[in-house]
């Protein structure tokens, strides 16, 4: 009796002691004081079972007294462990909500600023079967070699101009354009690079419809989340000739557990998981299976440049460096002391013009 009383009792101070945690941790990050009063209720919830427990025998001796306090704390308990589930299930809806409906960026610079660019831009759209269209500007440039720009999480075509006129006034035609839910195209949310391969791949087939497109002379160049969709579409497209990737993610799980506390203030263990788990629900396909550290190889002997700065704070380095790694060669990897997330264009411009250029010149000759 006493083997189950003890068994018993560290069991459910266990249980109790993670549903305080939750409660705790969930308060903490809340920040809305309501939340943060109402949840702090239920944080002791490991102690009022120590002390139901250890009492339990000196409350016979009063047995109304007993079984009023008993359904009282039994339902405390209760409410505790039910309200635990509910905001664990509430963290990863509203983890999943930002994930794929992020809140779009802003930028200060647009077409408009770029004089040289816009003179030569045309808007052109490209169906993605069963979602729509997306939307575009192709800037032929002096030769028919082509780069298509992808943009990263979150952003828009607008993104990708500094490149663009890069390129541009390297000779190189360029082609950007919104991916799905992002500026002006269509689609219902972000995949974290699913879908977005996709759109990636539709803009390689509409570029080959181009009669001022040289289909032996296409190469691709991506940002952040468009940088793993860079790898992912050349995986799969032989027409892509050479990729560069900035910034790279090796796998969306990891993008979504290194971003999660920083959006959130809550640690990965377990939140992240389950806001995996619920973006996986809402979208129909998992982020476990976007993964370009898996692809990276295929696209040898295709050559890659991945770009990356040792300053991250949203993509760690590492994920280049493991990129690199499951690489097939030719490829390089560039990293970037002091340089935070993309921002090697703006940290090195003339480096970073000589580097992308000078690779591009050579692989699409």
């Amino acid at each position: 009796m006493r083997l189950r009383y003890f068994t018993t009792l560290v069991a459910g101070t266990v249980l109790f002691g993670l549903v305080a945690a939750v409660h705790l941790l969930s308060a903490m990050a809340s920040g809305s004081m309501p939340w943060l009063a109402a949840l702090w209720l239920f944080v002791p919830a490991p102690l009022l079972f120590v002390w139901r427990a250890v009492s339990a025998r000196r409350r016979r001796r009063d047995l109304a007294r007993s079984t009023r306090w008993s359904w009282l704390g039994r339902g405390y308990l209760v409410v505790a462990a039910v309200l635990a589930v509910a905001v664990l299930g509430g963290v990863g809806w509203i983890g999943s909500q930002r994930a794929i409906h992020p809140k779009p960026s802003t930028y200060q610079r647009t077409l408009a600023d770029y004089p040289e660019l816009q003179a030569a831009a045309e808007t052109v759209s490209f169906p993605v079967p069963q979602d729509g269209r997306r939307v575009g500007w192709f800037i032929p440039g002096r030769r028919q070699a082509t780069i298509l720009l992808l943009h990263g999480y979150g952003g828009r075509k607008e993104e990708m101009l500094g490149h663009a006129q890069m390129l541009h006034q390297a000779g190189y035609s360029v082609m950007l354009f919104d991916f799905r839910h992002t500026g002006e195209s269509d689609g219902g949310a972000v995949s974290l690079g699913f879908f977005e391969t996709q759109d990636a791949i539709a803009a390689v087939r509409y570029l080959n419809t181009r009669r001022d497109v040289d289909q032996g002379r296409l190469g691709i160049l991506g940002e952040s989340m468009g940088a793993s969709v860079a790898i992912l579409a050349a995986s799969q497209v032989l027409e892509i000739k050479a990729v560069v990737a900035d910034s790279a993610f090796q796998s969306a799980s990891k993008a979504v557990e290194e971003g999660f506390t920083r959006t959130t203030g809550l640690p990965r263990i377990p939140y992240s998981a389950i806001t995996l788990a619920i973006i996986q629900l809402r979208l129909g396909v998992s982020p476990a299976d976007v993964v370009p550290e898996d692809r990276i190889g295929t696209i040898s002997p295709r050559p890659v440049l991945l770009i990356h700065g040792l300053a991250d704070s949203e993509v760690s380095p590492g994920n280049s460096q493991a990129l690199f790694a499951a690489a097939g060669e030719p490829k390089e990897l560039w990293l970037l002391p002091g340089s935070d997330h993309v921002d090697g264009i703006k940290d090195y411009p003339k480096e970073y013009a000589r580097r992308v250029e000078q690779f591009f010149d050579l692989s699409l000759r």
